[in-house]
């Protein structure tokens, strides 16, 4: 049995993410599931989601080179949530994106 360090362990409740394009875009990168972020994006403003959607499908296949399980992540939340994404790939055309931007 190991020596006792003194110390106890606790958990500590997650830290609550505020309701922007900007925080979920982050806790995706950090390692979040988009389970775990759903709840928020079902909280976002009307152009922060557009932000959020737009970002994640500009970011995606980069993503996917680098790290596939935040790309699997983020097409999680684009299959979601996105009408605009299928199959993989992005299908609308700038005039539908309107004057959203990507957070990036």
């Amino acid at each position: 049995m190991p020596a006792s360090t003194g110390f106890t362990l606790r958990e500590e409740p997650p830290v609550p993410v505020a309701a922007t394009a900007w925080a979920v875009f982050e806790a995706i990168l950090a390692g979040a599931s988009a389970q775990e972020v759903q709840p928020i994006v079902g909280r976002l403003a009307r152009e922060e989601f557009y932000t959020l959607m737009c970002t994640l499908c500009l970011v995606h296949q980069e993503v996917a080179g680098v790290c596939t399980d935040r790309a699997d992540e983020m097409e999680a939340l684009l299959g979601a949530h996105c009408h605009h994404y299928s199959g993989g790939q992005r299908t609308c055309g700038p005039g539908e994106r309107g004057a959203t931007f990507p957070i990036l």
